[in-house]
């Protein structure tokens, strides 16, 4: 996949990435990030908040902005048409294309769905799931289903779903995890998801000469999630284990359905031969190393949480909760935030959603070699998220919330403080760190010198 890091060096062949500070927009008058807060059925209140979303090359904005409780999608300061229904916006990787996923309910059991492209709507779909840009073009991906209509209970019945990947599709799925985003090569042309067909749920692998078979996948009652190595040959797969119990259902924000047939079932992650957390309390979130010989993963086990590489814990088990790891581009090193102190619902420390599910506690990064023979271990702070290396592995900057607000950390280097950053990337020589910043309604593209 095209990450930050090599779309800063493309976009210094081309001259197009912004180097220097520049104000992009103003927030429109009217329009707020933040709304009376989401009440779900059971009467427990969720954030409506929503974050703005910067363009790779630091030239454009876009967000979900609220208005007399409508959501608009907002481009720059132009305030599109309200939807009932609209998710944060995605920018291609050069920063050109920018794309919301968009709903309307037109009765109590129908609903329409666009993607947002640039403002303009594509053609109209039943239901479609969580929108993306197949890396380094601006054909968009997305799973759709024909025929969908809402239940008696809220939930979406009737029809098949296909995944679309520009003007390819793939055949009809019965179920898939359509919401979470897609996983993608390297090079972006191989495609994998959970799915489900025939009552099973495997992995669909998809690129230009249509679906292959993911391997072996014995055990698995359901996908939680999928990682693919960069080659797109190898699949790793994280689900529940019908042999051990688990989890419990969590609570959930209006509107949000659980993985079904997750409950009380054990995840577990299977890479080829290999079973990992069938011996603890299960594991999950796997990640394969950027050379793909190495698959990284949480594991969870009566002595906390862990950071496991290839079937041993590559450090020692944590009280609190552990981040997905991400790993240096050399393969050497990962990295990943372990939280103390903080609250999570038992169902969600090994999920996808899990990194974004904890409340409370102080953070740390940490950062080591999978052999555990080199260690680093950052400051304190209320949060963290976005970690990003850079080319040659020798720094690691990511975004942590203090009492006073956001910062951008690299090493001992701090940023001021802001309302809100958006996700740094460095610039081609290493020398500064890039990201976007609000300062009050003021949206901003911000430079960090480095030392």
């Amino acid at each position: 996949m095209i990450d930050l890091l090599s779309m800063a060096a493309l976009f210094a062949l081309t001259g197009e990435l912004r180097l220097e500070e520049a104000r992009i927009a103003t927030i429109p008058d009217g329009i707020e990030l933040e709304g009376a807060p989401l009440v779900g059925p059971d009467g427990k209140e969720w954030p409506n908040v929503h974050r703005v979303q910067w363009s790779p090359d630091g030239r454009r904005v876009a967000y979900v902005g609220l208005k007399e409780g409508r959501t608009h999608a907002v481009i720059g300061e132009d305030v599109l048409e309200s939807y009932h229904f609209l998710s944060a916006p995605v920018f291609s990787d050069d920063g050109e294309h920018v794309a919301f996923r968009a709903g309307n309910r037109k009765s109590a059991k129908q609903e329409q769905w666009w993607v947002l492209l640039d403002g303009k709507q594509t053609g109209a779909e039943d239901w479609i799931g969580a929108v993306q840009f197949r890396p380094g073009t601006d054909e968009l991906c997305y799973w759709t289903q024909p025929g969908a209509r809402i239940g008696s209970m809220g939930e979406y019945t009737g029809g098949d779903l296909v995944l679309r990947a520009g003007k390819r599709k793939s055949k009809k799925w019965d179920d898939a995890n359509a919401l979470m985003p897609l996983h993608f090569s390297a090079d972006g042309e191989v495609i994998a998801s959970p799915a489900m067909r025939g009552g099973k749920w495997t992995a669909l692998v998809f690129d230009k000469k249509g679906e292959r078979k993911p391997g072996k996948q014995e055990g698995l009652s359901m996908l939680s999630a999928v990682a693919l190595s960069p080659n797109g040959k190898e699949v790793a797969l994280c689900g529940a284990d019908p042999r051990g119990t688990g989890s419990e259902v969590p609570d959930l924000p209006p509107g949000m359905a659980p993985p079904r047939g997750m409950f009380g079932m054990k995840l577990i992650v299977m890479h080829g031969k290999e079973v990992y957390g069938r011996d603890e309390l299960g594991a999950g979130q796997a990640v394969f190393s950027p050379n793909g010989k190495s698959l990284a993963y949480k594991l969870l086990s009566n002595e906390g949480m862990a950071i496991a590489v290839d079937g041993k814990t590559a450090l020692a088990f944590q009280d609190g909760f552990v981040q997905t790891p991400v790993w240096s581009p050399d393969s050497k090193r990962i990295a990943y935030g372990v939280n103390e102190g903080g609250a999570v619902d038992p169902f969600w420390r090994l999920s996808p959603e899990g990194d974004g599910a904890i409340t409370g506690g102080k953070v740390r990064v940490v950062q080591h070699d999978p052999r555990g023979k080199h260690e680093e271990r950052g400051e304190e702070f209320l949060e963290v998220r976005d970690l990003v290396w850079n080319s040659d592995s020798s720094k690691l900057a990511y975004c942590a919330r203090t009492a006073e607000g956001w910062i951008v950390v690299c090493g001992a280097m701090h940023s001021s403080v802001f309302d809100e950053v958006g996700t740094p990337s460095f610039a081609p020589d290493d020398g500064k760190l890039l990201f976007g910043a609000r300062v009050g309604r003021e949206l901003w593209w911000k430079v960090l010198e480095l030392e």
